[in-house]
């Protein structure tokens, strides 16, 4: 209501990036390439005035709006003459090539990382980003590592690495109750790196739904000498017995897959319906409600105690190589778990952890 109604009259938000998950992050990135603005450093042509840089303005129709990223090389007070013996560094020389980036740009960058950042170049990064991806990985309380996580992003694009898709279409018999045929299509449930070898090894993470909004995930990882190789990726909704079935399937068709659910909430009716047809589950050592001994029990619990444990171990796994994962969706799911305002990490408000 404070807003004038008078053409040309434009409403502007700004705010510097916090971390990925948060409201701002959802807001800044759903538009994607087609109305977002970003003004790479080496797109900038030179002597573009701001009002040049700003005439989309003039072309907006009524309440669009669309996220505007710039980065500090756009500022003339981020530049300062270099001394006639000054010599770049094989980093600052990368970031004139990629970023455009010109010496006094670079003179400027050195001394106010010396100066005000006492050396510390993670700071500045998180202060003076160059990309909008770069200002949101920089910042906040992710519990994994953005900057990580960005480059295993780049890394699988240019590799230009997809998966195969399928649904996965119930066939069972009497005697084969747990027979599924693979239907290709685009946006299927069972994304697929690699099919199963005949002499490969594999284990099977499986985690249910808690929700509606909730999905059930399950992760084949193929045992290699000194890592583990995510190959196939099932993520679906439906009933907790349908899943259990599908995950039967492709714990047979992964040879067997050594298969882990987790045993929290609905999971364990998951644990209860494989665990009675499939013979290769993980076991917990669990004290015995009767009586004063230790027994095997299906499935993994998750608690205030184990928890940490495991985001602990998948960071230190996705940070020394020994997890590959070349799911973009995984990824982007590992970016935005994030810590809430009671401290616990989760999925950012309007995200997803299914597949963490």
């Amino acid at each position: 209501p404070t807003n004038p109604d008078h053409e040309g009259t434009v409403v502007i938000n700004e705010t510097t990036a916090n971390g990925e998950g948060n409201f701002f992050h959802k807001r800044f990135m759903k538009p994607l390439a087609e109305s977002r603005i970003d003004y790479h450093p080496k797109k900038i042509k030179s002597g573009e005035t701001w009002a040049q840089i700003f005439s989309f303005v003039h072309k907006m129709t009524p309440g669009q709006y669309i996220p505007v990223f710039i980065p500090w090389t756009l500022s003339e007070e981020c530049k300062l003459e270099p001394p006639p013996n000054f010599t770049w560094t094989k980093k600052e020389k990368k970031l004139m090539e990629e970023y455009g980036l010109n010496l006094a740009q670079i003179f400027w960058r050195r001394n106010k990382i010396i100066n005000a950042f006492k050396g510390n170049e993670e700071k500045f990064n998180q202060e003076f980003p160059l990309t909008a991806e770069e200002a949101f990985i920089r910042t906040g309380s992710s519990r994994f590592d953005g900057h990580l996580l960005s480059a295993m992003c780049k890394a699988i694009e240019r590799a230009r690495i997809s998966p195969d898709r399928f649904n996965l279409i119930e066939r069972g018999t009497e005697g084969d109750p747990f027979r599924f045929d693979q239907m290709r299509i685009e946006d299927g449930e069972l994304s697929v790196w690699a099919e199963s070898d005949s002499d490969g090894q594999y284990v099977l993470g499986v985690d249910t739904s808690e929700g509606v909004e909730d999905h059930h995930s399950g992760h084949i990882l193929r045992v290699e000498r000194n890592r583990l190789v995510m190959v196939a990726h099932l993520h679906c909704s439906g009933s907790i017995k349908a899943f259990s079935k599908k995950i039967i399937w492709l714990a047979i068709h992964y040879n067997r897959a050594f298969t882990g659910i987790e045993a929290n909430s609905g999971g364990l009716y998951a644990v209860m319906l494989v665990a009675d047809n499939y013979n290769n589950c993980y076991q917990r050592e669990a004290p015995d409600e009767l009586a004063p001994l230790i027994t095997a029990k299906e499935g993994w619990r998750t608690t205030s105690v184990t928890r940490p444990l495991l985001l602990a171990d998948l960071d230190e796994s996705l940070k020394d190589g020994s997890l590959i994962v070349p799911c973009l969706e995984t990824l982007d799911e590992l970016k935005t778990f994030v810590k809430s305002s009671e401290g616990r990490y989760a999925a950012g408000e309007g995200y997803f952890d299914d597949r963490v």
